[in-house]
Formats: C-alpha cells, structure tokens, sequence
C-alpha cells in the first residue's frame, strides 16, 4: 500500500484517505481513473480543446499536461490518434513557438511525440539564449556614451 500511496499525485492522494488495504486502495483508484462514462470522456475531450500554454510555463511542463490528457482518454477506452493530439498542442502553444508549427506539420513521414518534444524544447532553449544576449549595437551605444564622457572638450 505504501508503494501505491508513495506514486499518488496530488489529486489522486484523496482517494487514499480511507483505505485499509492496498486492494481497496487499487480498486479506487480503478474506478475512477478506468470509468469509460461518457460523461467523463467528453470532460476529458472539453480539457484538451481549452487547453493553453501558461506564460510561465515551459514546453516540459505544457505537454506533460497534454500528454496526461491523451492518457486518461487512453484509459477511458477512447485513445486519442497521435496526429488529433498535436493539432491540439499545436493550437495551444504560446505565440514564440508558432512560427515552428508548419515546418513540424510539413513533414514526409508523421513525426513521433518524442521528436515533437525534443523540437520543441530545443525550440525554447534557443529563445531563451537569445534573451539571454546582450544586443550589440545597445552595447556599442553604451560603450561610445561612456568614453565620450570622459574626453575632454
């Protein structure tokens, strides 16, 4: 029981409150995580068409969200078609990420989730180092004020 308890998320973790043994413990978690109602399928379907990528949050943590998304659908008995999943991901990225968008659509051969999050990551990475540099010509200006100061007139 302790192995379960110790890999509950957050949300899961109220389901434990309760529970004796290890079996009563599965048998919840079961019966709300496999129910295939329809009500809960179309809740599922409603997240991911609302879904949106926080500004403060990075590409790790957005589709790790979306993925969870495709994976209770998964469990629920409706597994979502990979292409339906990054349509979804692809509308809901922040601005920045757009521009990547087609060149990942306008590929010969259906690209895998793996290499959509390494593309994207490394699409974020590179935005990030970019923010991180200094524009030269600013530098240049600061440079030019400073020594200008200094000479006499």
């Amino acid at each position: 029981m302790s192995i379960l308890i110790s890999s509950l998320s957050d949300e899961a973790m109220s389901l434990a409150v309760g529970r004796a043994t290890s079996k009563e413990l599965w048998d919840a978690l079961h019966a709300a995580y496999s129910n295939a109602s329809t009500p809960r399928i179309l809740s599922i379907n409603a997240a991911l068409q609302q879904l949106v990528q926080k500004p403060d949050e990075t590409v790790t943590q957005f589709l790790s969200r979306a993925k969870a998304l495709s994976d209770d659908l998964s469990a629920a008995g409706k597994p979502l078609p990979p292409e339906d999943l990054y349509l979804h991901i692809f509308y809901a990225l922040l601005a920045e990420f757009q521009p990547l968008v087609p060149t990942i659509m306008d590929r010969q051969e259906p690209i895998s989730y793996t290499d959509m999050y390494g593309l994207l990551v490394s699409h974020e990475y590179l935005l990030q180092s970019r923010q991180a540099v200094v524009d030269p010509a600013a530098n240049a200006t600061a440079n030019m004020t400073q020594y200008n100061r200094g000479t006499p007139t």
